[in-house]
């Protein structure tokens, strides 16, 4: 087995190392955000108000050494920029203030806000929180706010509680357990476009920012040749599901992610940009040369090789994408034949129903059973590609 399909196995694990060591923190800062937020009203502002009608370029950053590339002239570049708390000591040592931090991780470290010029920070960055991150930058920033939910449907911490808490948030983002893969998903939320990807690497070192690397266990190789551990495999995988669902959500070609550096593990998965010649230039945008449903093809590679499948139907009342890990191509029909027989069922009980009795909202005809053949088909394709690169 590939270290990426070992990691595959290893997903209870990860959930349960979220749950047991991060939910009494968010348990914490939920209930200390709820209290501070009661007398500070003009910060209850939900995600959603800084939606863009047109779409506009964005630099979203990771803590890779491929961030050190454009660190000197991030400054210059004319699009925005998303980062999370980790990055914000760095950017600002180099003149650099960004657009938007987002927080994701309820841990608070102290040591990511001790810089000095935290007013100009205050003054043009927009802090986007969830009710289970930090209380602490809560209280600390002093700027502007936004707010959304964390969304896990196998949590009812996040099902049932924070929703009558907190009725005024109104956007949902799935972090998949990764900063990277929740900020590429608030970008998309907010309708920047395209997104640039850099530090977001996954492997080798950490940026200079003095904190070590923080690679845990054994080290692994992926099947580029480089250098990560088990953590960085799933945030790998987390950041790459974030892109495809969010790439299935958008038609047209405006939408669009690119990678921007050669020693990360996207390198296969999303087209090459130089990002600091573009910056030097003065350039926000470049031209397209993957078409859409290429790049949702090298997504569905890599996600293969964490035995992780993506998908989309219409249900009758929304179009949306589906998430599941099979180990066997038989596990994957089952899951097929499964959501042929739900939305069937959704179509008979339909016709069933008396007309004044039925769903507001729901047309069968939009209903899209998948074609399972032709799914198998395109998965065997993706494996024997897989299979021929190992």
């Amino acid at each position: 087995m590939s270290e990426e399909s070992v990691i595959a196995t290893k997903k209870d694990t990860f959930r349960k190392q979220w749950m047991n060591n991060n939910v009494p923190m968010e348990a914490r800062n939920a209930f200390e955000n709820y209290c501070y937020l009661k007398g500070h009203k003009e910060l209850c502002v939900p995600l959603y108000k800084d939606t863009l009608k047109t779409p506009r370029p964005a630099v979203v950053l990771g803590s890779g050494s491929s961030l050190n590339t454009v660190l000197s002239i991030l400054k210059d570049w004319k699009g925005a920029i998303f980062c999370s708390s980790s990055q914000v000591r760095v950017l600002m040592k180099h003149g650099c203030i960004p657009d938007y931090i987002g927080g994701i991780d309820p841990r608070y470290d102290a040591k990511e806000w001790d810089f000095e010029g935290k007013d100009k920070l205050f003054a043009k960055a927009t802090y986007i929180n969830a009710p289970s991150t930090p209380h602490e930058q809560t209280k600390l920033y002093k700027g502007r706010q936004l707010w959304f939910f964390i969304w896990d449907s196998s949590q009812a911490w996040y099902k049932q509680v924070f929703f009558g808490v907190f009725p005024w948030i109104k956007d949902y983002i799935l972090p998949f357990t990764s900063s990277a893969a929740g900020l590429l998903a608030i970008a998309h939320s907010l309708n920047y476009a395209p997104l640039y990807l850099i530090g977001m690497d996954f492997a080798g070192d950490r940026i200079d920012d003095g904190r070590g690397n923080y690679k845990e266990g054994t080290l692994k190789r992926t099947y580029h040749g480089f250098e990560t551990d088990d953590n960085h495999l799933w945030s790998w995988r987390g950041l790459v599901c974030a892109a495809r669902i969010s790439t299935a959500q958008r038609h047209g070609n405006r939408w669009h992610v690119y990678n921007c550096s050669k020693t990360s593990t996207l390198i296969d998965d999303f087209p090459y940009k130089d990002l600091r010649r573009m910056i030097l230039h003065g350039r926000t945008t470049s031209v397209m040369h993957w078409t859409r449903n290429k790049m949702i093809r090298r997504m569905d590679g890599t996600l293969a090789r964490f035995n992780t499948y993506i998908f989309e139907v219409h249900n009758g009342e929304q179009y949306g994408s589906k998430l599941h890990i099979c180990e066997t191509p038989q596990d994957l029909k089952t899951i097929f034949e499964r959501v042929n027989t739900v939305l069937q069922r959704r179509i008979e009980e339909h016709y069933k129903t008396p007309i004044e009795g039925r769903r507001k909202g729901f047309d069968p005809s939009k209903i899209t059973l998948i074609d399972i053949p032709r799914k198998m088909e395109y998965y065997r394709k993706l494996h024997e590609e897989i299979n021929e690169k190992n």
